[in-house]
């Protein structure tokens, strides 16, 4: 087994002389990353920026943007950053657009762990990814919410877990891809004791050097509950979590299974300190699911919890 820990030191900074519609922090980190049984350390540090800018006005455009800067020894620089764009055209919508870039390193566990279940690889390279983001949001009243965001992103060396020697997991470099993609969300509370909620997303990618999809990536994939009750009383939830078909190795050679599950959750507030719920997941007892690195979701659980808060 490998045991590896990260400690981050970080100090603050926001200028007060700035105008009333602006904000801007600035925080200089310090980094230790330890993989004990290896004796491996690794030293970082940089610089953080943010700023959020708000403009009055008929559109009431708001501008945030970030950027990161971290070095360290032997291992490179890893760049952040991010810019977003909103305005509000009407009451009820909110318009956005957002670019950004993101990077890392791989850790510790993903180069050298080794276990019955996953062997680290050495060779792995920094991830890189740039993604360009388009949503609204419609408001619908007091209590509906609709949430649409469209992206594309270019990727360089996509850090992914595939299937290594049968019974193990094994973190590759994907090369260059693609990918593009839609997430719907819907939200509505026309009652205190009614609520219905929906995530979900439309993915497609492709493998440059495979012409196959990311692995780990279903099509299609959500989840939807509904609620019946006042949540701080009296409620029962009734979900389903489901997905699309999904790839589990670069070639898109061996393929997971689509599936659709269903819980249920029971809770209860008797006293303002006091609160009991009780939990049915995978209520059909559904065994043919695997996540999306082949592994078995289990069957029928039930879970039961007291919360008991500050007496």
């Amino acid at each position: 087994a490998l045991t590896a820990s990260t400690h981050e030191f970080t100090f603050s900074m926001a200028p007060k002389s700035l105008p009333s519609w602006i904000n801007m922090g600035f925080e200089q980190k310090f980094i230790i990353e330890r993989a004990y049984q290896l004796n491996k350390t690794r030293y970082g540090g940089g610089l953080v920026m943010r700023r959020v800018a708000r403009w009055t006005g008929k559109l009431k455009p708001t501008m945030e943007g970030y950027m990161s800067i971290l070095g360290y020894n032997n291992h490179g620089v890893i760049r952040n950053k991010s810019l977003a764009l909103s305005i509000e055209p009407v009451d009820f919508m909110t318009l956005s657009g957002k670019v950004k870039y993101q990077s890392r390193m791989p850790t510790f566990m993903e180069m050298y762990a080794k276990n019955r279940f996953f062997i680290g690889n050495p060779g792995l390279d920094d991830e890189g990814l740039w993604d360009l983001e388009l949503a609204t949001d419609f408001r619908i009243g007091d209590h509906t919410r609709i949430h649409l965001n469209g992206f594309m992103g270019f990727i360089s060396d996509m850090i992914v877990y595939v299937p290594f020697a049968g019974t193990q997991l094994r973190p590759i470099n994907t090369g260059v891809a693609r990918r593009y993609g839609v997430d719907l969300g819907f939200s509505s509370e026309p009652w205190s004791f009614l609520m219905v909620e929906s995530k979900n997303s439309i993915l497609s990618s492709k493998i440059k050097d495979t012409n196959a999809p990311l692995p780990q990536t279903p099509s299609f994939l959500g989840l939807t509950r509904i609620r019946f009750g006042i949540e701080d009383f009296l409620s029962l939830t009734l979900q389903s979590r489901y997905r699309g078909p999904a790839t589990a190795n670069i070639y898109g050679t061996l393929r997971t299974n689509p599936y659709a599950l269903f819980d249920a959750i029971l809770a209860a507030r008797l006293f303002q300190r006091l609160g009991l719920s009780l939990s049915i997941s995978n209520i059909f007892n559904v065994k043919s699911a695997r996540d999306t690195y082949e592994m078995p979701l289990p069957g029928t659980i039930f879970f039961g919890q007291i919360e008991v808060g500050n007496v």
